[in-house]
């Protein structure tokens, strides 16, 4: 069995969210994007890199350990 991560959909771009209400009463909306990493963090470390569990993972990061841009 793999990491539930292996080959997940793809992040959304942002989320519709509630801001208060107008005067006249309706919800105010607005768009909060998504701002966290899209790659997979977990393959940056020691662990990540020796998991054999994502080899094979779209998301999977080949920089070195340690390296983070």
């Amino acid at each position: 069995m793999s990491h539930g991560c292996f080959n997940r959909a793809p992040f959304v771009a942002g989320t519709e969210v509630q801001d208060g209400y107008y005067a006249s009463g309706p919800r105010r909306k607005v768009v909060v994007p998504f701002r966290m990493a899209t790659d997979c963090q977990f393959t940056h470390t020691e662990l990540g890199q020796a998991d054999k569990r994502c080899i094979g993972c779209k998301h999977r990061s080949t920089k070195p350990t340690g390296e983070t841009k």
